[in-house]
């Protein structure tokens, strides 16, 4: 039987910080910690838009870990749930978050820059773009650029290592993803997991779980917009 000594918790919005270190309280014997989700944050974007500067951004970045009591900083499909509120389903790096603006690379430079700066121990936790479409394997390798340099941590790449080459469009680009891994030391990486078999699905990747519905099994979901700060979905 698997025995866990510590359990990490890879997404807290801010508003719920209190309730996700209350639930987590409630294991016993365990270590655990938090990683804060910015990314989609309705002040965070406004910092970036009105230019108010990097400095501006480390002191948020460091009043939301100290207010969250978190161990570190994640970003979901950076600027996604935003782009999201203004009916954008997929964003790219490059392409604008509407209202702001911003580019999602220049949301993620911000945040990975104040993480250093701040020098929080966890690299910034980077859940990529475009999860689960064919054809992603170009946006993780245009993110693990983007790091320039910098330490930057992407979770469960598998989901966004996916070709668009193939005879149905669709094959592994994993081994390029893995090259570049090796070409590039201050990146880390985790594959993730996967469920055979029936299970239930929760992500602040609202743009992903919406675009899902259609293969939900039972036909049912919940897409949440979360006060100004992000979104997500649960469906089987």
């Amino acid at each position: 039987m698997p025995k866990w000594a510590t359990v990490i918790e890879p997404a807290v919005l801010p508003s719920n910080a209190i309730h996700a270190h209350l639930e987590l309280a409630d294991i016993p014997i365990i270590d655990t910690a938090g990683l804060a989700v910015l990314g989609s944050d309705d002040f965070l974007l406004r910092l970036l838009r009105n230019q108010r500067g990097q400095s501006a951004v480390d002191d948020y970045v460091a009043w939301t870990l100290h207010a969250t009591r978190c161990l570190g900083l994640k970003v979901i499909n950076t600027g996604g749930a935003s782009a999201f509120k203004f009916n954008a389903r997929s964003l790219h790096l490059d392409e604008e978050i509407p209202f702001y603006g911003i580019s999602s690379r220049a949301i993620l430079n911000a945040l990975q820059r104040a993480v250093c700066r701040l020098g929080v121990p966890h690299p910034l936790h980077v859940h990529c773009s475009n999860l689960g479409l064919p054809g992603n394997v170009k946006t993780t390798l245009d993110t693990i650029k983007a790091a320039d340099g910098l330490p930057m941590h992407l979770t469960h790449i598998q989901f966004n290592s996916y070709s668009d080459e193939g005879a149905r469009s669709v094959c592994s680009g994993a081994a390029r993803v893995a090259e570049a891994i090796n070409e590039n030391p201050h990146i880390t990486a985790d594959v993730g997991q996967v469920l055979f078999g029936q299970t239930v699905t929760i992500s602040g990747d609202v743009m992903r779980q919406f675009n899902a519905r259609s293969v939900a099994s039972p036909k049912r979901s919940v897409i949440a917009d979360i006060e100004c700060e992000g979104g997500g979905g649960v469906l089987p």
